[in-house]
Parts: C-alpha cells; sequence; structure tokens
C-alpha cells in the first residue's frame, strides 16, 4: 500500500473517531437537559420538589459519568440549586451546587423567572467565592513566575571546580566541629524562603499566616415553619361508684334529669343508694384545632394550639359555665427525617388550658320532697326514674403523647397523634385521640 493511502485511512479513522465522540457528547446533553426541563418545568412548578430532585441528580450522575459538555452540566448543577434553596430551604447544599457551576462556566446566570431573594443572596455568594479562588490562582501564578532562580556565590563556584580529596582525620573531626559552630551562626539552607526548584538541600518556609479551619456548616433544618389544622375526639375516665346522685356524691359529678334539669343529691329527694357508675373511659368532648410548630433545632420544635370544644355538660345552679376555649403549649420531638411516602414518627410534651366533659346514665329512685315538682308528684311518693351523670374536669392539663406523620410532600403532610391528659384542679384522666393535615412554609 501507498504512503499516500496509508494517510487517508489513518486520517478518514481519526475522523470517524472524533465524530463518533463529539455525537455521544451531543446525545448526553440532550439526555440530561430533557431530565432539567422535566424537574424544572414539571415538578418544580407543581411543588413537587422530591421528583425534580431525583431527575436532577440523575441527569448530574449522567454528566459526571459522561462526556457532557461544561455548559451543560452547569445547568444541571444551577437547577438542582434552585430547588434546594427556593424548594427545599436547604441553603447550603445549594450554594456548593452553583460553586460547581460556577467553576464549569463563569458566563452561568440565573433564570429570571424563578429567582428569590433568598436565591440570588447565595447565588451572589457562591459567584464571589469562584472570583476570589481565580484571583488567588493568578496572584500565585505571577508569583512564580517573577520569583528569579538564585546563581551560586563565587566561592561556591570555585569549590565545584576544585578536585575533591578526603579529608584527614583530624581535618575532618575540625569540618564538623565547624559546621556545628555555623549551624547557630546562621541559618540552614532549609529554613530559606524562596528555593529554585529541585535544589537540594533546599525547604520553602511558608510565612503566610495559618488559615483557620473553616467552621462546619450550620444543620439544615429543611423547612422550619409549619400550620396544622386538627379533629380531637376525647376519652373521659371514670371509676367505679355507687350514691353518684346521692347524698355522699362525688364533686366532680352532677345529676341532671331530662331537660338538664339539676337534681340535688340530698337525703330528702333520694330514696336508696342513689344510683352507680361502672368504670372506664367514655367519649366526651370534641375539639377543633388549629396550630403552629416552629423547627428550632434538628429533630426538635416548640408550637402552640388554638381551638374550641364542643359536648360539654350543663352548669349546676350558681355553677361555673364549660370552659370551652383550648389553648396549648408544646414541644416536639421528630424521629428521624422527612421523606415524601415514609411514616415519620414523633413524641410531644404539652399543656395549657382545657376543660374535657363526659356523661354516663343511670337509675335512682326519687323521693318526691313536694308537688311544686313538674310533673307534680305527692310529697313522700317513691318512684324510679333515670338521670345522666356528668363528670367534669380541668380547667388545666398537662400531656404526653405520640403520633406520627406521613408526608405527602416535603411541605405536607397528615398526622395522628394520641396522647394521655391529666386534669386539674378538678381532676380526672382523659385520653386524646387527634387527626390533622400539616403544611410547611
Amino acid at each position: 500500500m501507498k504512503p499516500s493511502s496509508r494517510l487517508v485511512l489513518l486520517g478518514a479513522g481519526l475522523l470517524a473517531t472524533l465524530s463518533a465522540g463529539s455525537a455521544r457528547a451531543a446525545t448526553q446533553d440532550a439526555a440530561a437537559q430533557e431530565l432539567a426541563d422535566q424537574a424544572i418545568f414539571t415538578d418544580y412548578l407543581q411543588l413537587d420538589f422530591a421528583s425534580g430532585e431525583k431527575k436532577l441528580k440523575k441527569a448530574i450522575a449522567l454528566c459526571e459519568t459522561g462526556t457532557c459538555s461544561p455548559t451543560v452540566t452547569a445547568q444541571v448543577y444551577r437547577d438542582l440549586a434552585v430547588i434546594y434553596i427556593t424548594g427545599m430551604k436547604r441553603s447550603q447544599p445549594g450554594h456548593d451546587l452553583l460553586v460547581k457551576a460556577l467553576r464549569l462556566d463563569s458566563s452561568l446566570a440565573l433564570d429570571a423567572d424563578l429567582t428569590t431573594p433568598e436565591l440570588v443572596r447565595v447565588f451572589n455568594a457562591a459567584k464571589a467565592e469562584v472570583a476570589r479562588e481565580a484571583a488567588d490562582r493568578k496572584a500565585a501564578g505571577a508569583a512564580l513566575a517573577s520569583s528569579p532562580a538564585p546563581s551560586p556565590t563565587e566561592p561556591e563556584a570555585k569549590k565545584a571546580l576544585q578536585p575533591k580529596t578526603a579529608p584527614a582525620s583530624g581535618e575532618h573531626s575540625a569540618a564538623k566541629a565547624s559546621a556545628a559552630a555555623g549551624s547557630l551562626a546562621e541559618p540552614s539552607a532549609s529554613a530559606s524562603v524562596d528555593c529554585p526548584p529541585d535544589f537540594p538541600g533546599c525547604e520553602p518556609v511558608n510565612d503566610e499566616p495559618a488559615k483557620s479551619e473553616p467552621a462546619e456548616p450550620a444543620a439544615d433544618l429543611g423547612v422550619r415553619n409549619w400550620l396544622s389544622a386538627a379533629l380531637q375526639q376525647d376519652f373521659l375516665m371514670f371509676s367505679t361508684g355507687s350514691g353518684v346522685c346521692g347524698p355522699d356524691r362525688p364533686a366532680e359529678l352532677s345529676c341532671f334529669r331530662a331537660g338538664d334539669t339539676y337534681r340535688p343529691g340530698t337525703a330528702e329527694n333520694t330514696a336508696g343508694s342513689g344510683g352507680s357508675v361502672a368504670g372506664g373511659f367514655r367519649i366526651a368532648t370534641t375539639r377543633l384545632l388549629i396550630g403552629y410548630d416552629r423547627i428550632l433545632f434538628p429533630n426538635i420544635g416548640v408550637g402552640f394550639r388554638v381551638g374550641y370544644a364542643v359536648g360539654g355538660g350543663p352548669a349546676e345552679p350558681d355553677g361555673a359555665a364549660f370552659v370551652p376555649i383550648h389553648a396549648e403549649l408544646r414541644g416536639t420531638y421528630w424521629f428521624g427525617g422527612i421523606q415524601p411516602g415514609k411514616l415519620r414518627p414523633y413524641a410531644t410534651l404539652g399543656g395549657g388550658l382545657a376543660q374535657v366533659d363526659s356523661s354516663v346514665t343511670t337509675q335512682v329512685v326519687d323521693r318526691c320532697p313536694s308537688t311544686s315538682l313538674d310533673p307534680p308528684c305527692t310529697e313522700g311518693q317513691i318512684a324510679l326514674s333515670r338521670v345522666t351523670v356528668w363528670k367534669k374536669t380541668g380547667t388545666t392539663f398537662a400531656s404526653l403523647g405520640a403520633g406520627a406523620l406521613f408526608p405527602l410532600s416535603e411541605h405536607s403532610g397528615i398526622n395522628v397523634e394520641l396522647k394521655g391528659v391529666l386534669l386539674f384542679p378538678s381532676s380526672g384522666m382523659s385520653v386524646a385521640l387527634q387527626a390533622g393535615y400539616n403544611h410547611g412554609f
């Protein structure tokens, strides 16, 4: 084969290789760009930040292991930073991604339709950091170029030209002593600041002040503010007892006839035991609550609940009316991070203002005290009647409970909570079952 033919074949093979590489890079760019467009223009705009993050991480893996162009790789880093900073409130990871992006493409800019004040602030900080890095590299290169290589002194040159002879033993000892004395009088070569490249016995000394270790980045707290709305059902504990509507009835119990007519538990109007109650939990008040929680530290938050309760009992004559207001301060400890589709358990401790009422019915034996009752009866007449026994507890409480949040996204979820409640000064114990919706911002 002629030499010219070999050159033609070699050139054709090289051209084909370069064309294949360019086509592969274009394919990688297109695939990464498509994932980024889906993440921003579909998932991000629908507030589905987790899906957007997943697609952009896939695009980054494609570029880091493939042959994406620096421009496309920088754009993918930027888009994931947008989701972290504006969507997930994770500024530090977003800052790191923007630094990577600007190192690849210093002309990179933000999309004007997606900017927020926080995103602009973090972008400017990342841009300033990359500019400092470039200035430091430029200054280091200029300093290295302007540093002249030192020439050997005249005695050293003469010494290099003289033939080497083995010194006598006395001369050798004197030389060692002289060298030891000289080491105290003037600095050695290893203490010099500027050294020519590969010069034996010379070690450069760094005269720059030691840089302090960078502080660890603050823990990423994610979404820090949460609003909630919940429905809570109370269950109040009754103790087993008899004579609940008689002269010796407990102070927290009140008895009422039909129509919420108060029945006093006196010996004059009671014949027999005065009714009895079986122990156990009974359905009690129901309350609608709204709340706010603030994440202060990783996994720890504080907040409050306010609401209104229904289902309270009637008041005795000259007695206090039911207090429907609910006001609560609480702290919460979360186990693990929030991940859409995965239960996140928590424990809670709280206290505040609330009243819990519940009722049961019992049968009593009435003795008619006079003819003034409605319906009228004959004085001293004995008759069976059914009355409602109300138990009133509160109006302050302390609670301890646990629950779980089922996240629908990074910013929302449904929770279920169960807690035990101690009430005082009118003592009692209740259990509260709660279900609600939470939205973070």
